[in-house]
This record gives structure tokens, sequence and C-alpha cells, in this order.
């Protein structure tokens, strides 16, 4: 038995918890990264440092420079690095599912990942402020992938900014006079005992399942997610109180 092995493994096993958090040890595609991890050990002087001649080997002796990244590798990269840091609705909803279709469509109707036709496409045919977040997300994405040396260049950089999202009547977002919201009790901006009335009305003869949770929404206030998940356990009979400690995501199906 080699002296010292339970040393060695152990700075190995650390070297390689880096490496992983790091996503040096995964190929774009998801792949295990083997030419890494022989050089790991190597470094560590676990392997003889073998020369390998590859087939693809240029006259030169040099390997052929590794191609860039496609733009949903980029994306799907990035994504897998944000999934523990957002949440679950989130995640599937808006980074993989709207941002996901929204690169998708550009791709498509572009014929091309040129970051400024994809930019321009974007800004004509989808929603600014949404737009805006997603370049801005991209730039990080790449950012992150020349961090990790997996790009070279990015070609988003900046790109969030110049976008101006407009407000109401074409005005930009800092030009908008916003509304003070000081009375939240203010009869104007909800419907009236009569208006209500005539809808629970309406829900009770023509689709009766729906009307005890439809009574409570107005009773309560509470929002359809908060409702779906609400509990017996929820009540506290004698102060007299309900409470909201949960909801109910529809896009993840899960409390």
């Amino acid at each position: 038995m080699l002296d010292g092995w339970e040393g060695k493994a152990d700075k190995l096993q650390r070297r390689l918890q880096l490496e992983m958090e790091e996503w040096k040890l995964t190929n774009s595609d998801g792949t295990f990264n083997e030419s890494r991890y022989r050089e790991i050990l190597v470094d560590q002087k676990l392997k003889p440092d073998l020369k390998v001649v590859n087939s693809t080997t240029v006259s030169s002796g040099q390997l052929p420079p590794k191609p860039e990244l496609s733009l949903m590798e980029v994306w799907n990269i990035y994504c897998e690095y944000r999934k523990h840091d957002l949440r679950e609705s989130t995640f599937v909803s808006t980074y993989q599912g709207q941002y996901k279709n929204f690169l998708k469509s550009a791709i498509e109707a572009t014929k091309s990942e040129d970051a400024l036709k994809i930019r321009n496409w974007l800004v004509e045919n989808r929603n600014p402020k949404h737009v805006r977040q997603l370049l801005s997300n991209l730039s990080k994405a790449y950012r992150m992938g020349i961090k990790n040396k997996l790009l070279t260049h990015n070609p988003f950089e900046g790109m969030a900014e110049e976008i101006t999202t407009k407000g109401t009547k074409g005005k930009t977002q800092n030009e908008v006079e916003t509304e003070n919201d000081d009375d939240v009790l203010d009869r104007a901006k909800a419907y009236t005992w009569d208006e209500r009335e005539i809808i629970l009305d309406y829900i009770k003869n023509n689709c009766p399942h729906w009307y005890f949770f439809t009574s409570f929404k107005f009773l309560t206030g509470c929002r359809t997610g908060e409702a779906i998940a609400f509990m017996w356990c929820d009540i506290e009979w004698e102060k007299e109180r309900i409470l909201i400690r949960r909801t109910y995501d529809v896009t993840t199906k899960k409390f």
C-alpha cells in the first residue's frame, strides 16, 4: 500500500470538489471532462505525465481551437447554475419557459445567433421589460462562461442598459408620474358590494362548485394560489382568525 495514501486521497477529493464547483469537470454537452481529470491526477503526482497523440492534431502540432458554445448551450449552462438560487416556479416558468422560448423564437426568426440581430428582433416582437431582463441575464451568462474559460467574449455586454422601458402613454419609466397608493381601502379600486353579489349569484347558478371558493376569495382578499393551499389546520378557532401560510404554484404543481 502507498505510504500516506489517506492524505493524498483527501487532498485529491478537495481538489476535485473545487473543480466541480467551477464547472471544470463537465464538458459543454454535460459529459465528464476526462482530459481535465487526467490533468489533475498528473498535477497531484498520482499519474505520469504522458503526452497523448490525437488524430485531430493539425500539422503544427497544436490541437484545433475549441468551437464556441451555441447561444442555447450558454443559456442552459447558466440556467443550471442559477437553478438553486431561484424559486422553483420562477426557474421553470421564467428561465426555462418564457426566456428560453424568447431565444428560440429569435434564433428561428433571424436564422442566426448574431447578438445584435437577436436583440433587435426581441425588442420589436416582445415586451421591452422582459427583453431587458433577458439580455441582462444573457450578459451574465456569457461573463460566467468567460470566467470558466468556456467562452472568449461577451456579445451581449451592455445591451440591456440600452433598452428604455416604455410606461404610461409612451413615456419612459422614469417619466411616469406614479399615483400615491396611500388608501388601500379605496372602494374605486375594487368591486362594489352589488357587483360582488351579481358575480357570486352567477357562479352559484352556473358553476356552483366554485361558489364557496370565490366567496372565500372575496371575503379574505387572498390570492388564488393561497386559497387553493388553504387547509383546516390554518384556522385558529379560538382567536377567530385564519392563517395564510402557503401557496400553490400551477406551473410546478407544488405547494
